[in-house]
């Protein structure tokens, strides 16, 4: 037997269609709006180590 990962991979895709085929859509949005969301925060920490990193350099 598996370690179950299958079974809730599978179990997770049912339980956020809930057998309808428009919500699709909604979830597409979701998820490039997290995406969005996740970028947005990786830049603005990478920005924020820079400047950290110039203020340590500059002393």
């Amino acid at each position: 037997m598996g370690s179950g990962t299958d079974l809730a991979l599978e179990t997770a895709d049912a339980a956020l269609l809930r057998n309808r085929v428009t919500d699709i859509l909604a979830k597409l949005r979701l998820a490039r709006a997290t995406m969005a969301n996740i970028c947005q925060n990786i830049v603005l920490a990478l920005g924020l180590k820079a400047v950290f990193l110039v203020t340590a350099i500059l002393g």
